[in-house]
């Protein structure tokens, strides 16, 4: 009965629901008794998808196109572009920001 709750659940029940669901079944048992269950088969609830990170900071203004798309540059340090992304780990949210220079095209990146 654990199993098959816990499979139904698309494997994210912990032992709390697990449990509620098997008493909801008719059937008399504890939690801690569920939860020995599910650790000796090993059933271990996928956490949750994380949202992205709430942005409640203040918009500065749209910076104005000093490259007008031209993106080759004719010396090193000329022109450079940069751009930031954010990836959800188990340890938390992982920033990457990149920087590059269009003419020699090395990068350099950041992981915040």
């Amino acid at each position: 009965m654990v199993r098959a709750s816990f499979v139904r659940s698309d494997r994210t029940y912990g032992a709390r629901r697990v449990w509620h669901d098997v008493l909801a079944e008719g059937f008399d048992c504890g939690l801690h008794g569920i939860e020995r269950l599910m650790r000796r088969d090993a059933l271990r609830a996928r956490p949750r998808r994380r949202q992205l990170p709430k942005d409640v900071g203040e918009r500065s203004g749209i910076a104005p196109n000093v490259l007008e798309r031209e993106f080759v540059a004719d010396g090193p340090n000329q022109k450079w572009v940069a751009d930031f992304t954010y990836i959800w780990t188990a340890e938390g949210w992982l920033y990457v920001a990149v920087v590059i220079d269009l003419f020699t095209k090395f990068f350099d990146f950041a992981l915040l």
